[in-house]
């Protein structure tokens, strides 16, 4: 039986962390919500003093295409918006 999809979505985002930070990145806040947009992570890059705002996406299957192709214009303007709250907050 497949994992249900909220499961399957927090594992990869988990899996997303810890490469991020194996990396050197440092997790700050995981899947914050705001009216209109959400950050699937927010990490720190000590090495560069930077904020960085990761989208998370999973495909089961190439055909379905890439994780950054299904991120189109009105997902970037969501996610835009999402960090601009987030670093106003």
């Amino acid at each position: 039986m497949a994992a249900e999809p909220a499961t399957r979505g927090a594992d990869v985002e988990a899996a997303a962390r810890r490469h991020l930070e194996n990396a050197g990145l440092r997790w700050l806040a995981g899947n914050v919500r705001y009216r209109g947009g959400e950050l699937d992570l927010v990490m720190f890059d000590p090495a560069a003093s930077s904020l960085v705002f990761v989208e998370v996406r999973y495909r089961r299957h190439a055909a379905f295409g890439s994780g950054a192709a299904s991120v189109d214009a009105g997902k970037r303007r969501k996610l835009v918006l999402a960090a601009q709250l987030y670093l106003s907050a």
